[in-house]
């Protein structure tokens, strides 16, 4: 089969067989010398001829990078050549070029869309990290009347013990440096929530709470678990002499491993000391307790 071309040098039309793509010839025109092109180059080469010259270029660089519809990219076949130079306006790459090039260019692809993913899903999961953490922790509300009575023809639901202290401990905690006792005696004025004893007692993990002049409490721990509960009455004390006029002296030592000194914080008040450990959860109920007539053992 012939392979049809023009001469590089007089443009005359050749026609050589197949056999001979990539040698050398002479044209039988005008004798120049040139490669034997393969059929795609030859097709190439007499296409762009069929739209006429290229348009000229004043410095004679070439038009690569032009947006001129007279330019034409082909590539070559590994077998063969256009010979010792490109047709005007023709740029020539090698087949296996162009083929690398375009892996290249979807692997580059491939590549950034996975980056756009995994930088996504990170960033989902720090958005998420940052709601969990600010997100307030859940508390357990426990609710509960602490009341006294004036005299034996009072009742209990007469009297609520108006500024009683409620303090929750959980079981088995004691601070590195203990908690001094002012500020929760039932005489003291009620700590802010920010001072420097609140901090520490939220730090071990306790509560505190006042108690209302209907006797009742709303008292909030951070999180579920055994605790033992100090209540100090804001209305009522200890006998004066005999049984219960003193405070149990081991009762004094588990106070004082969270408070440094338990016997100030009780004073003279009437007080309970749970005798082990309640387990607070969401079903906890009420927590409840009379005083009682000031100065008579409860």
């Amino acid at each position: 089969m012939a392979i049809r071309f023009s001469c590089n040098q007089c443009d005359r039309p050749l026609g050589i067989a197949s056999r001979k793509v990539g040698s050398e010839i002479n044209c039988p025109h005008c004798g120049a010398v040139q490669v034997v092109p393969n059929e795609e180059a030859a097709a190439a080469s007499e296409a762009l001829k069929s739209l006429g010259p290229a348009s000229p270029v004043a410095d004679g660089s070439p038009t690569i990078g032009t947006r001129d519809s007279s330019t034409r990219i082909v590539a070559s076949s590994p077998g063969g050549s256009f010979g010792s130079r490109a047709p005007a306006g023709m740029i020539l790459y090698p087949r296996n070029s162009v083929y690398v090039r375009g892996v290249l260019f979807a692997v580059v692809a491939i590549g950034a869309f996975l980056s756009g993913y995994f930088i996504g899903q990170g960033d989902a999961t720090v958005e998420k990290q940052v709601e969990v953490e600010a997100k307030p922790p859940e508390t357990l509300l426990i609710q509960g009347i602490i009341s006294y009575r004036e005299d034996e023809a009072t009742t209990s639901d007469d009297r609520g013990d108006h500024r009683a202290v409620v303090l929750a401990l959980p079981e088995g905690k004691a601070p590195k440096e203990r908690i001094p006792a002012r500020g929760f005696r039932p005489q003291d004025a009620p700590l802010a929530e920010d001072s420097r004893e609140m901090r520490r007692l939220a730090e071990l993990g306790g509560a505190c709470a006042r108690v209302g002049e209907s006797g009742v409490f709303n008292l909030r721990v951070p999180e579920p678990g055994p605790y033992r509960f100090l209540l100090i009455s804001g209305n009522t004390e200890r006998p004066s002499e005999g049984s219960g006029s003193e405070a149990d002296e081991i009762e004094l030592n588990s106070i004082g491993q969270v408070f440094s000194t338990p016997a100030l914080l009780l004073g003279r008040q009437k007080y309970f000391w749970s005798p082990k450990a309640r387990d607070v959860t969401a079903e906890f109920g009420a927590l409840n307790h009379d005083f009682g007539i000031s100065g008579e053992q409860e």
